[in-house]
């Protein structure tokens, strides 16, 4: 539903987004051909292919790797993807933390902690490709 202030809008580009009600509270979530964006704004929130307390954004490297950027108020974070492949913490400056312990809570999902300093997590399994 959308509130006073709320918006919704798309593109004929693919670009899908929206600041409305979920039940009584408020997210924020855009969706585009290269990326993906989403707000809990304090509370667990699942839309698309993420789910998150704060904000966070997911992108799609030209490599396949999923990066996931935390930009705030994350105790976990949640993202559709392969169950296999290694997930890597960075800081902002982009230098290497470590691997990231990852669960998949249900099939088609990941789901891991953000570690101290970590700013983006790279998943180094590749999307699915599409080719025959």
């Amino acid at each position: 539903m959308l509130p006073p202030s709320g918006w919704l809008g798309f593109s004929r580009n693919g670009v899908y987004e929206f600041s409305a009600l979920d039940g009584s509270r408020r997210i924020d979530y855009v969706k585009g051909p290269e990326f993906e964006f989403l707000d809990g704004r304090g509370e667990w929130t699942e839309q698309g292919g993420l789910a998150c307390t704060g904000s966070v954004a997911r992108r799609t490297r030209a490599s396949g790797a999923i990066e996931l950027i935390d930009i705030y108020g994350n105790n976990r974070i949640a993202f559709r993807g392969p169950a296999a492949g290694t997930l890597t913490a960075f800081d902002s400056g982009g230098k290497r933390i470590g691997v990231v312990a990852a669960a998949s809570p249900r099939p088609g999902w990941r789901e891991f902690k953000p570690v101290p300093n970590g700013r983006s997590y790279v998943s180094s399994a590749l999307r699915p490709s599409n080719s025959n």
